[in-house]
């Protein structure tokens, strides 16, 4: 592709996904959509500017899952936003070599939204001090995440979605198919080196109703002695349901490795738990 093209077609396309962004004018009533077509998109492979400044109205759809591949390539994020995001969406890629141990910064950070969408997202390869997915303040009924594996990474909380705005009047959130496998800590870092694999917290004011299903945690280590988590998952202050879950081989040094709830209810259907090492089982 080239940036001169018009972009239109796909005999016509633009070279770099940050420019098809600064080329669209969308709202509400005029949705855009950015099709990216299987290959390699980074900085250092076709001038690719990551991190991407996500765009309301918007949805970033990849050729295929496996296709689609943003390098990183040690680059601190991948795509955020700066204020309330409506109505975004991604769809089928893979991101891999992204994050700085050194540096906290999110590698997806969507910090106020409404109606985000994630969809079949593979993550590997990635050492970051803050968390891999960070969805932060609050959400909307219509936001789902499904599809989403996250593999051989380090860092803080592999997926934290969190929802500390008060007086959030809509509260509900999907996860659908996901999957944290060997989720580690960075050793050297002592304050915010390590996390649970997966992490959803409220407010007292803006507790939410959260259904997780066919979820898989495995082989995912917590490492913190400032705060109380589990290597698996850390809840609070929600209605959550757990159905068709596998979470095993765990490892905790904290009081948990399975889940740790703060403040909330949590309904466990045609679930297994096994292999697990910790000081305490909930």
């Amino acid at each position: 592709g080239h940036n001169q093209n018009n972009g239109l077609s796909p005999q016509e396309p633009l070279k770099n996904i940050y420019y098809a962004l600064l080329k669209l004018h969308t709202d509400e009533n005029n949705p855009g959509r950015i099709c990216m077509a299987d290959g390699l998109y980074g900085n250092y492979i076709n001038n690719e500017s990551f991190p991407l400044l996500a765009r309301d109205y918007t949805s970033l759809i990849g050729e295929s899952e496996e296709g689609v591949i943003w390098d990183g390539q040690d680059t601190t994020s991948m795509i955020t936003s700066y204020n309330t995001l409506n109505d975004f969406a991604i769809e089928n890629i893979t991101a891999l070599r992204a994050g700085n141990p050194n540096i906290e910064t999110p590698w997806f950070s969507f910090l106020l939204f409404n109606s985000v969408k994630l969809k079949n997202i593979s993550i590997s390869e990635t050492s970051i001090l803050n968390r891999l997915i960070y969805n932060g303040q609050r959400y909307a009924d219509s936001s789902y995440f499904k599809n989403i594996r996250i593999e051989n990474t380090h860092g803080n909380a592999a997926f934290s979605i969190k929802n500390y705005q008060p007086n959030t009047q809509q509260k509900y959130c999907e996860l659908i198919n996901i999957q944290i496998i060997r989720h580690l800590p960075i050793f050297e870092n002592e304050w915010n080196g390590s996390g649970s694999a997966l992490q959803v917290h409220g407010s007292d004011e803006a507790q939410k109703k959260v259904e997780i299903k066919n979820l898989l945690l495995s082989e995912n280590q917590y490492e913190d002695n400032i705060w109380i988590g589990a290597s698996a998952m850390a809840l609070s202050n929600g209605d959550y349901t757990l159905t068709n879950a596998t979470i095993a081989h765990n490892l905790s040094d904290g009081p948990s490795c399975a889940v740790h709830l703060a403040n909330g209810q949590f309904k466990i259907y045609n679930s297994i738990f096994y292999g697990l090492r910790s000081r305490s089982f909930f």
